[in-house]
């Protein structure tokens, strides 16, 4: 993991939900996110350029544990 990487939640359109940043284990948390379909997206700094890494995800009950984002190797 990553410590204070940024993690943005998108809607379907695009558009940002929610940020977060990550702990020093690298870990992230989103709450009360209804069901429906995002991404999520880790970046490196603001703007289509500085995305690392995205994931589309789907939100079908309460609970969605084990979203990791895979980041390029240094």
């Amino acid at each position: 993991g990553i410590p204070a990487a940024q993690i943005e939640l998108l809607d379907e359109d695009g558009r940002r939900l929610d940020a977060a940043s990550t702990d020093v284990f690298g870990l992230y948390r989103f709450d009360g996110v209804p069901a429906g379909r995002y991404s999520l997206r880790a970046l490196a700094e603001e703007g289509p350029e500085g995305v690392l890494a995205e994931r589309a995800i789907e939100v079908t009950d309460d609970f969605l544990f084990d979203q990791d984002l895979q980041l390029p190797s240094p």
